[in-house]
């Protein structure tokens, strides 16, 4: 069986590369100032726990573009969240129009995860 490419060394990796491009303009945490776990989540794709900065992402997460475009779903949520814009946890007006712009950027089809 294949080992999982979800670990906490890519998670932090992702961020910092989605930081440094789509998000360059956003105010964000630094990755050092997040912990980045790899869990088997039943129901979610990742959770992001506020304001403890804990962002979880799935162990079964197969493609490393699916893995970005969860670790971009929760950048929104933090951003969100980091800038008092949203409800915590819904996925608001706030959310879907952040999503839709880093979408355009990155020119992902069907959505950040």
């Amino acid at each position: 069986m294949a080992k999982s490419l979800v670990n906490e060394k890519a998670l932090r990796a992702a961020y910092q590369l989605l930081k440094v491009t789509t998000f360059k303009d956003v105010k964000l945490p630094t990755a050092s100032r997040v912990t980045f776990r790899a869990a088997k989540l039943k129901k979610y794709h990742a959770l992001y726990e506020w304001p403890e900065h804990v962002m979880t992402v799935n162990v079964d997460t197969e493609a490393l573009s699916d893995m970005l475009k969860i670790v971009a779903h929760e950048m929104i949520h933090i951003a969100l969240e980091h800038n008092a814009k949203c409800d915590h946890d819904h996925h608001d007006e706030n959310f879907i129009e952040m999503a839709n712009q880093v979408c355009r950027d990155l020119k992902w089809d069907g959505g950040v995860l």
